[in-house]
């Protein structure tokens, strides 16, 4: 079995000569025009603001840290308020609701 495994993984077809186009294309794009800047020397490319000056944020930066901060007090809320599904709590208010019906009906004889 192996054998017959191992010849059919040694004759397949070579398919080298159908992507070489490719990529002769994609090498030849790369060398034409680059869409990045060269590298500044800071950080991000993001020249150092002067004394005084705010940063202003990108379009996505308000929606991701007041999306994030919305979604944290949400699992807040649903953690702190979840119900307790403990069987052993379940079974001891079970216990407690038996024994105080117990005592209810002991004094009313």
């Amino acid at each position: 079995m192996w054998g017959i495994l191992r010849r059919s993984v040694y004759r397949r077809p070579f398919y080298r000569p159908l992507a070489a186009p490719f990529l002769n294309r994609r090498l030849a794009h790369s060398e034409k025009e680059t869409y990045t800047e060269g590298p500044n020397g800071f950080l991000f490319n993001e020249k150092p603001l002067l004394p005084g000056e705010r940063r202003e944020w990108e379009a996505w930066e308000g929606v991701f840290y007041y999306g994030v901060l919305a979604n944290l007090i949400a699992v807040l809320v649903v953690v702190k308020f979840k119900p307790k599904n403990n069987l052993k709590e379940q079974i001891h208010a079970e216990a407690v609701k038996r024994v105080e019906a117990r005592e209810a009906a002991a004094n009313e004889r």
